[in-house]
């Protein structure tokens, strides 16, 4: 019975793949562009 709770995940995993991955992007440029003028990434906070 627990194996089929791997349904709904794998349809929510799927659904939201796509923001996930802009949200990756998204970080990664910011990261990026921190670190290109030697500042120092603070990851703890999150800046709008």
């Amino acid at each position: 019975m627990n194996g089929l709770m791997i349904i709904p995940n794998l349809i929510c995993l799927l659904w939201l793949s796509n923001d996930i991955a802009q949200e990756c992007f998204e970080f990664e440029e910011k990261v990026v562009a921190h670190e290109k003028v030697g500042e120092e990434v603070d990851y703890q906070t999150s800046e709008s």
